[in-house]
C-alpha cells in the first residue's frame, strides 16, 4: 500500500513538471543599498540640505565669481549646526575648515584651490540653532582662490563637513558631511578695453 502511494506521488510530481506547474525556486532578495553616511540620523526624518546658487546676473573673466552657499534645515525639529562655514584649503586639518570647493574648468580638469586661513577648532559662538526650514547663507568669491582666467563653462561643487558636536560646550550639534548640487557657471570673455584715438 505504501509503495502504491509513493508511486502515485512520483507520477503526480512528474505530471506537474511536464505541465510546467512545478514550484519555482524563489530568487534570493538583492541586498539593500547602503545609504551614504551624510548626516547624523534624526528622529522624525528630514535632512540638512546644502545648495549652491549663482550670486550674480552674469560672470566675466577677470571679474569676481561670487556664489551663494545655503545650508537649510529640512528636519522637523530644531538642529544645532556649526555655522562658522569657514572656507579653507582642502589640505588643512578637518578642525580648521568647514567648507571646501571643487572647481572644474571648461576643459573638465580640476583647478587648484588655494586658501590659507589660520584657524582653530569651532568655538561656542560658532554653533547656531536652525529652526525647521531656517537657513544659513554665505557668499564666497571663488576667483580669489582659483585660477579662473578663461571664458567657458565652469562646474562648482561645495562640501560641508562638521566633526565637532560641541559637546565641550554642552551642545549636541549635527555632525557629518554634505555635498551640494553641481552649479554650472558660464564665464563670458572680459569686456574689451576702449581705445583712445
Amino acid at each position: 500500500m505504501q509503495i502504491k502511494v509513493l508511486q502515485i506521488m512520483v507520477v503526480f510530481f512528474l505530471l506537474m513538471l511536464v505541465a510546467g506547474c512545478a514550484p519555482k525556486a524563489t530568487p534570493a532578495p538583492l541586498p539593500a543599498a547602503k545609504p551614504r553616511p551624510s548626516a547624523t540620523p534624526a528622529p522624525g526624518g528630514g535632512e540638512l540640505c546644502l545648495t549652491l546658487e549663482p550670486a550674480g546676473a552674469g560672470y566675466r573673466v577677470f571679474e569676481s565669481m561670487i556664489v551663494l552657499l545655503v545650508l537649510e534645515n529640512g528636519f522637523d525639529r530644531t538642529v544645532t549646526v556649526n555655522g562658522r562655514l569657514l572656507l579653507n584649503d582642502p589640505v588643512v586639518p578637518d578642525s580648521e575648515r568647514d567648507i571646501v570647493f571643487i572647481l572644474l574648468g571648461p576643459d573638465g580638469t580640476e583647478l587648484p584651490f588655494q586658501r590659507d586661513v589660520d584657524a582653530i577648532a569651532p568655538q561656542e559662538e560658532d554653533f547656531v540653532s536652525l529652526a525647521p526650514g531656517e537657513r544659513l547663507e554665505r557668499e564666497y568669491d571663488l576667483s580669489q582662490s582659483s585660477e579662473v582666467m578663461h571664458a567657458g563653462v565652469y562646474v562648482v561643487l561645495a562640501m560641508y563637513e562638521n566633526l565637532d558636536d560641541g559637546s565641550e560646550f554642552g551642545l549636541q550639534a549635527w555632525t557629518g558631511r554634505l555635498e551640494s548640487n553641481q552649479l554650472e557657471i558660464e564665464l563670458a570673455p572680459s569686456e574689451p578695453i576702449p581705445t583712445t584715438r
